[in-house]
């Protein structure tokens, strides 16, 4: 576009040049980058292998979803930078609606057993024996922080945030705060009844202990 400067003695088009602050945008607009190209292909692969809701997306190509097994993710959930998510043959990991899963979580359905004597074998060709499964469920609404790990045979319940750098190892209770290597309650939210307090608590004794009187003072 010209634009004509009309004080001057003769007429000097003004030509309006591309920015460096605007030019990768511009481009982006019409030629897409390598990284946006790999993350269409792999929202694509994940949509024909996976159960996931037409409005989910990742924001960086970074997340991976992997594995033979099951991989759900709700309606309405998100998904951030550089998360991890491994679903093993025959097994699972659902992630319901409305849930936020921060960036780099790390979610997996099989790991190595820590007791085992691992002198006894190649540790990069450990037999099927030598390491545990199961299922990941995480519920709806809850908001798993950056850089959580979830370890296989596990269940977040709804409504429930995991504070970051927390290593999930056991069942976690709905509607809570819980954190810390191995997780555990913080406490119960705010909204909860006394009994309903007490009745989670006696649910999951092995992650709450105190806390339910503790709770309900706050």
């Amino acid at each position: 576009m010209a634009l004509f400067n009309r004080s001057a003695a003769t007429v000097q088009p003004y030509v309006l040049y591309a920015t460096p602050s605007n030019t990768g945008a511009m481009l982006e607009r019409l030629v897409p980058s390598p990284r946006k190209l790999l993350q269409r292909w792999r929202m694509r692969t994940y949509r024909e292998k996976y159960d996931i809701s037409d409005d989910i997306e990742f924001v960086n190509v970074g997340t991976l979803l992997s594995g033979d097994g099951t991989i759900e993710i709700g309606a309405g959930s998100y998904v951030s930078n550089d998360t991890k998510i491994h679903a093993h043959e025959r097994c699972s990991v659902v992630i319901g609606e409305n849930t936020a899963i921060g960036d780099q979580v790390r979610i997996y359905t099989r790991n190595k057993i820590a007791e085992q004597d691992m002198s006894t074998q190649s540790v990069a060709a450990l037999d099927e024996d030598s390491f545990r499964y199961g299922d990941v469920i995480i519920g709806d609404n809850c908001w798993i922080g950056a850089r959580v790990s979830v370890i296989e045979d596990t269940e977040i319940g709804k409504n429930t945030t995991v504070g970051t750098h927390s290593v999930v190892t056991r069942d976690i209770p709905p509607h809570c705060v819980a954190a810390g290597n191995p997780a555990r309650v913080v406490k119960f939210k705010p909204y909860l009844s006394e009994s309903e307090v007490a009745r989670l608590s006696a649910e999951y004794p092995k992650v709450t202990k105190s806390v339910a009187a503790a709770s309900t003072t706050e």
